[in-house]
């Protein structure tokens, strides 16, 4: 009986010594590393540039504008600088846009304005990288930003439709009546904000256009 009471006691005693502090010179255990979900791996894509441009050209010729995107995409991965791809996704994006303006998409109500928002991004891009548009470049950055702002007028979104068209001044539009006429601005132009911004603009716009004129604010990518 007394050995029992003393193996008791010292598996009592063992148990106590796992559960209490680790002694002094004792090796802490290495942390685990913390989890990601980001592969170490580069997301740069293989292949070039330019056979992706093959295809994306070859697929808007059939007017397949949302699938002549994604290899652009892979391609502004690979250089996010080359300036035709980037000028191919402006145009792509904007005239999908286009394409799918009466569309009825019901999985994606807002499919519209995201490509517009896509659009007008590029041209960002385009423009902080590529700084002396060309004057395609100039005529694409003048139907993106007015896109952009109609999109925004017709959602009633005024503060994004107002920045809009401050932009597309600052890009040399001067065409007011387009505004005065398209149904997309007809609420906005009740709006009592935009009534009083709008005559400051069209004046703004009505000005000689300086030298730096032709290209919008420049927009993070």
């Amino acid at each position: 009986m007394r050995m029992n009471c003393i193996a008791l006691m010292l598996g009592l005693l063992v148990g106590a010594g796992c559960s209490g502090p680790p002694a002094p010179d004792a090796v802490p255990a290495a942390p685990q590393k913390p989890f990601t979900a980001i592969s170490p791996v580069s997301i740069k894509p293989s292949g070039t540039i330019e056979e992706r441009v093959k295809q994306a050209e070859q697929l808007a010729a059939q007017g397949e504008y949302t699938k002549a995107i994604k290899p652009l995409e892979e391609a502004i991965l690979i250089d996010e600088r080359d300036r035709k791809v980037r000028l191919l996704l402006v145009k792509y994006l904007l005239a999908d846009a286009k394409k799918n303006h009466e569309a009825d998409i019901k999985e994606d109500p807002l499919y519209v304005h995201k490509r517009i928002v896509q659009a007008r991004m590029y041209l960002g891009g385009l423009q902080k990288y590529h700084p002396v548009s060309t004057e395609e470049e100039k005529q694409l950055a003048l139907e993106v930003l007015y896109e952009y702002a109609r999109t925004n007028a017709n959602e009633l979104q005024e503060g994004f439709a107002i920045e809009g068209l401050q932009d597309l001044v600052a890009a040399g539009f001067k065409d007011f009546d387009r505004i005065r006429a398209d149904p997309y601005w007809r609420m906005m132009r009740a709006n009592r904000d935009f009534k009083k911004a709008f005559p400051e603009l069209a004046a703004e716009g009505g000005k000689p256009s300086n030298s730096g004129a032709g290209n919008a604010p420049k927009k993070p990518q």
